[in-house]
């Protein structure tokens, strides 16, 4: 395992444990610039935004974030190291695909998509405060189209 994904891990288990494993402490009220929606150009899913408990997609022309908290448990998620647009939770070996749903492991209900925005300047703007559960996916304030 690179230094890389073992400090990312050991901080994950410990900001889950420090918070009970709640979303709502890590994430508060405060929407999260993640950057120049260009700079998102490779299909996967990225870790870079796991400290707010949320991971950001490239699937389909679509850009998203996604809940980085399993809902098995509350354990933290991760991008999978061996397929880029898969999402893994260690504890129990649960899999999902980039979109959030279960694919293997005790989970049955897919990942809550959050709020997603493009503002003036061409950056993307998560808001951890709205969540669309599977059925509403689709919903335009759930992604960017790209």
């Amino acid at each position: 395992m690179r230094r890389r994904r073992f400090c990312a891990l050991a901080s994950g288990c410990f900001l889950g444990a420090a918070c009970g494993a709640s979303r709502a402490l890590a994430l508060g009220d405060k929407p999260v610039d993640i950057g120049p929606i260009a700079a998102y150009t490779k299909n996967q899913v990225s870790e870079k935004f796991v400290g707010h408990d949320f991971l950001v997609v490239r699937h389909k022309n679509r850009l998203f974030a996604v809940i980085a908290v399993c809902p098995h448990q509350g354990n933290p998620l991760f991008a999978d190291p061996h397929n880029p647009n898969q999402i893994l939770c260690l504890t129990h070996t649960a899999i999902f695909t980039a979109e959030g749903m279960p694919v293997r492991g005790p989970v049955s209900k897919g990942l809550p998509h959050l709020g997603i925005s493009a503002n003036k300047v061409g950056h993307a703007i998560v808001d951890p405060t709205i969540e669309f559960p599977p059925h509403q996916w689709t919903d335009k304030a759930g992604y960017i189209a790209l």
